[in-house]
């Protein structure tokens, strides 16, 4: 086996790139396959609320457990043999490594060995699963962020739907302006004053729609301050 610097390098230098869950599982995997050389694996992700783990990963299975959740607190090596994943424990050493960092448990690595593994490799093991807690953590929150961002977006959509339902269907004229400018007229608008809506938007609105007899007074009640009395 490598020196254990040189293990940790080739960990950090090709988990840190990764961008998605599954592809940090399948990299995780590899790396482990590559260098740890276990009979069975087993790597556990835990899910929003934390309460269950999914399977992210699993080698020397006999069948995958992708959508089996398994609750937190759960003893994983009894689990997997009541879903019928393995016919018993590995004949060496057997492992169930938490993967926890700053944001909590995060994951659940659970190894299986022909034989027995030194003092050393143990100790390797949990400095990589420490690192590849918090590789998880951070996409888990950039996942989670992202959900976030589309579910404001669906909401925005939907909202913006129901405002133009309403807006294109009520018998109350409705307008929106900019710098003086008419951007938006709603059909009861081009109803009530006649014109088109490219019209309304031409106007110097609302003083070319106001009878030259009343603009003076308009404008004199729009200067004169409200008593709030």
């Amino acid at each position: 086996m490598k020196a254990t610097f040189d293990i940790l390098k080739e960990f950090a230098r090709r988990l840190g790139p990764v961008s998605s869950l599954d592809d940090i599982c399948n990299t995780f995997v590899s790396l482990l396959n590559k260098h740890i050389k276990p009979q069975v694996i087993a790597l556990f992700i835990t899910e929003e609320g934390k309460r269950y783990f999914y399977l992210g990963y699993g080698y020397g299975l006999k069948h995958p457990l992708r959508n089996e959740p398994m609750a937190v607190g759960s003893l994983p090596w009894e689990w997997l043999k009541q879903k019928n994943a393995i016919d018993g424990l590995p004949e060496g050493t057997v492992l169930s490594i938490p993967l926890i960092h700053a944001g909590g448990l995060e994951g659940l690595l659970c190894l299986g060995f022909k034989k027995r593994i030194p003092a050393e490799v143990q100790d390797l093991l949990e400095v990589i699963c420490f690192n590849a807690a918090g590789l998880i953590s951070q996409i888990k929150a950039k996942e989670t962020i992202k959900e976030l961002r589309k579910r404001e977006s669906r909401k925005y959509s939907e909202s913006l739907e129901r405002i133009n339902l309403i807006t294109e269907n009520t018998p109350l004229g409705i307008f929106i302006m900019e710098e003086r400018k008419l951007v938006y007229v709603n059909p009861a608008m081009v109803k009530i004053f006649g014109y088109t809506h490219e019209e309304l938007k031409q106007l110097n609105f609302p003083m070319d729609l106001i009878e030259e007899a009343d603009k003076k007074r308009l404008i004199e009640a729009l200067q004169t301050p409200y008593p709030f009395e």
